[in-house]
């Protein structure tokens, strides 16, 4: 009868020789190599034995990639499940981009191995390979970037990992395996006199909702998607709250992170403005969307159409697409144009990561009564940027 393991040696640095153990899973296949730690073979096979008798080598019949993986993140599958009802955060929509990453960069390579025989090695020649590959077959198309690959690795790590808690192997193939070297790209910004000119004339955008949606985030510093999530009721005399965010998938949600429900002291003309442009909405009861559609529970959440307005007005006051493109500036960029505006104007940094939700150890749960107060100084900001240039909608 054969050992429901075989070992073999490998030379460490110093000479000398450490044994290492291959399981034998229930389907007559052995798993990948484990080392002992041991360098007499009687003691190796002591440790084996222990390892089987202690039941700390689990094993189950061997399947392959493709019938594990796929789906892994779904929704309302098991593995999500699990880590919702443990209190980790995660997204509809990051679930579903999640799935996009297995289907499109995991299944091709790894979909028919069996998922013991997946090696550090095998993922590492994966790295490279998805490092020179198009990822489409149109003409010119580039190969993913590293900052990609390094998400599709995160992908993988989290299912080889449960596969280990599921007794499918023993342990974790992407331990070991370094993610790619990246060169991020610098966060663009829109310069003051720029910001001014783009949001001097409400009349000159096409969509009032387009200019308003890109105004508060260059003025509040608020996320697209707590933009859109606004309700009227949030919206006060030099007062905004921040509360919800919406999520394609998820629809109304909680905002990004706890630090990001936020009430925001603003420009009490800035408040003026956006309610006289709130009586034209077809939809007046304080719980509606301040950002309208037709179907009065759903926002006005078309990003592309906004990023094209965007661009649009962009090149109307002098940035064209290639400039825009050099400076790495998108929508994100009039949150990020802010932040700069305000650290150019010396607001010290705890009260701009307050004032845009990030979240910070030196932030408490609730602003002080001082920290409001110096909010006055981020008014005055708005004030002055918008003071001759900004027209009522």
């Amino acid at each position: 009868m054969k050992k429901p393991y075989y070992l073999y040696t490998r030379p460490r640095k110093d000479g000398k020789k450490v044994f290492y153990v291959k399981f034998r899973s229930p389907d007559g296949e052995y798993l990948s190599g484990k080392s002992t730690g041991e360098t007499d073979q009687s003691a190796a096979e002591a440790w084996a034995i222990e390892q089987i008798a202690g039941g700390k080598v689990r094993v189950r019949a061997d399947i392959r990639f493709e019938a594990y993986a796929k789906n892994f993140f779904l929704w309302d599958g098991p593995y999500v499940k699990h880590l919702r009802n443990r209190g980790r955060k995660i997204g509809q929509s990051h679930a579903s981009r999640m799935n996009a990453i297995i289907d499109n960069h995991l299944m091709d390579f790894f979909g028919k191995r069996k998922l013991s025989t997946i090696t550090s090695r095998d993922i590492e020649r994966w790295q490279d390979m998805l490092l020179e590959k198009p990822r489409s077959d149109k003409k010119g198309a580039e190969a993913l970037s590293p900052t990609s690959i390094n998400h599709a690795l995160i992908c993988l790590r989290a299912i080889m990992k449960q596969a280990v808690k599921d007794g499918y192997i023993n342990s974790n193939p992407c331990q070991g395996v370094e993610k790619l070297a990246t060169k991020p790209k610098g966060r663009g910004a829109l310069t003051e006199e720029e910001g001014t000119e783009l949001f001097a004339d409400p009349s000159v955008w096409k969509d009032p909702r387009h200019y308003w949606i890109c105004r508060l985030s260059y003025e509040l510093g608020m996320r697209f998607g707590e933009v859109v999530a606004l309700k009227r009721k949030y919206v006060e005399n030099g007062w905004i709250n921040v509360v919800h965010s919406w999520g394609r998938k998820e629809g109304l949600k909680d905002p990004k992170t706890k630090k990001s429900k936020r009430r925001l002291k603003v420009s009490k003309q800035l408040t003026s403005e956006l309610k006289k442009w709130m009586k034209e909405s077809p939809f007046q009861e304080p719980e509606d969307f301040v950002f309208y559609t037709p179907v009065r529970d759903l926002p006005y959440f078309d990003n592309s159409s906004v990023n094209r307005a965007l661009y649009d007005r962009m090149e109307a006051i002098g940035i064209p697409e290639a400039e825009r493109t050099k400076r790495n500036i998108v929508f994100h960029s009039l949150r990020h144009s802010f932040n700069t505006r305000l650290r150019n104007k010396g607001i010290p940094d705890f009260l701009i990561q307050a004032y845009m939700g990030h979240s910070s150890p030196v932030m408490t749960d609730n602003y002080t009564d001082v920290m409001m107060a110096s909010f006055d100084d981020v008014v005055k900001i708005q004030d002055k940027t918008f003071k001759n240039d900004a027209k009522a909608g």
